[in-house]
């Protein structure tokens, strides 16, 4: 019986903790926005709307990377400036937010689990070259 009890909480933690896409459905998927820091990584926290972009060749990239579930939540927020690159879209079941700077994570909504995003650097780099930035 303990042994049933033990497989099944692995399989439980394993499913919580397993890395999944980015964006899981990309043909159902939206971007809302998209921002840039140009001065990431100094004492200014400036943002510009990027509005020229290949939404499908961004949401494809997306779908490429994955990510996995912290033990962390958003509750303390960030400081805008640790941010150098976001992109909010809407997946179908709500709104997701992904931030890549300082910090490389996504989530859902505020006070929900962050998402570390795996090769982060690789996914920012690739988003900036697609944007031109």
């Amino acid at each position: 019986m303990f042994g049933i009890i033990l497989l099944l909480g692995m399989i439980v933690v394993f499913n919580l903790f397993a890395p999944r896409p980015i964006v899981e459905d990309v043909s159902g998927s939206r971007i809302i926005r998209i921002q840039y820091n140009p001065y990431f990584d100094q004492e200014m926290d400036e943002r510009i709307d990027i509005t020229d972009y290949d939404e499908k060749g961004i949401l494809n990239c997306l779908g490429r990377y994955s990510e996995y579930r912290t033990l962390n939540s958003l509750a303390n927020g960030y400081w805008i400036g640790d941010v150098e690159l976001e992109v909010i879209i809407n997946t179908g079941n709500g709104l997701k937010s992904i931030l890549l700077g300082t910090d490389n994570y996504s989530y859902e909504s505020y006070g929900k689990p962050k998402y570390k995003i795996r090769d982060a650097g690789n996914l920012k780099a690739e988003l900036l070259d697609m944007m031109e930035i």
